[in-house]
């Protein structure tokens, strides 16, 4: 079987398991044999349709269960390991490097829903399923499809042509210096109603709202605006890895109570 490495996927490995056991017994459903792994059916439904991947921790809890002899168990494993590894090294090369939007590509993409699905894509749980990427983010799924195909349409998302994975494009993404106001304020906006709606919906231990009023001296304004932007780059260091599963927003605002020049 190492032969044919090159020739066969582990998840085709899973479908011709299970054909193996509709075959001795045709009421034998996916339901049956979701249990027989010791998984849910939802779960087999996603790795059968690439929407999930089928990790090398999740391979050796299922592979005691198939009707493979102890060398094809091993192949199988080496097999789901190699294609793993694949899939990591592919998504690495894809985000190594960062976007700078023009006017015209921030326009597009200005919306929460975009920037949030990209950064879907970065959880250890991710899953390229338009249900789950709605329940998520708490979006009509006619929205998570109109953004999804804005998002592939533009070159930003990729789908895998073999697992149909989406992944992202680029490490980050970041906006140009020619970006109109109007456009920046909306976006800005928008990050700024949902720490609102955030404020009462979400436990005060998963989200952190504070504010201070200081006495300010304008002349050093630009000197704030760059401990900010050192700020936001060290808790994106902080908060950012492989073992996130949720997206958060930090939103900072630096804004006069006083009237100027009064």
């Amino acid at each position: 079987m190492e032969s044919n490495i090159n020739n066969i996927s582990s998840i085709e490995i899973l479908k011709k398991d299970y054909e193996k056991r509709r075959q001795k017994n045709c009421r034998f459903s996916k339901r049956s044999y979701a249990r027989t792994l010791g998984i849910s059916s939802g779960r087999l439904t996603e790795i059968f349709n690439g929407t999930a991947p089928l990790t090398p921790k999740r391979a050796i809890e299922i592979v005691p269960n198939l009707l493979l002899d102890p060398e094809e168990k091993n192949f199988f494993l080496r097999l789901v390991e190699r294609e793993y590894d694949q899939k990591v090294d592919r998504r690495r090369k894809k985000q190594n490097f960062q976007k700078v939007l023009s006017q015209k590509e921030f326009s597009l993409i200005g919306d929460w829903e975009y920037f949030s699905i990209l950064a879907l894509l970065k959880l250890k749980n991710f899953k390229s399923d338009t249900t789950w990427i709605a329940r998520k983010l708490n979006i009509s799924e006619e929205r998570t499809i109109e953004v999804l195909n804005g998002l592939l349409n533009w070159g930003y998302v990729t789908r895998d042509a073999h697992s149909g994975e989406l992944i992202g494009n680029f490490k980050s993404l970041t906006t140009s210096n020619d970006i109109p106001s109007e456009i920046i304020k909306k976006a800005n906006a928008d990050c700024i109603y949902q720490a609102l709606e955030k404020l009462e919906t979400i436990h005060i231990l998963e989200r952190d709202i504070s504010s201070i009023t200081i006495p300010t001296d304008p002349l050093k304004l630009r000197e704030a605006k760059l401990l900010i932007k050192d700020f936001k780059k060290s808790m994106t260091k902080i908060l950012n890895g492989i073992e996130a599963t949720e997206v958060y927003n930090l939103n900072i605002q630096l804004v006069p109570v006083t009237n100027l020049g009064v």
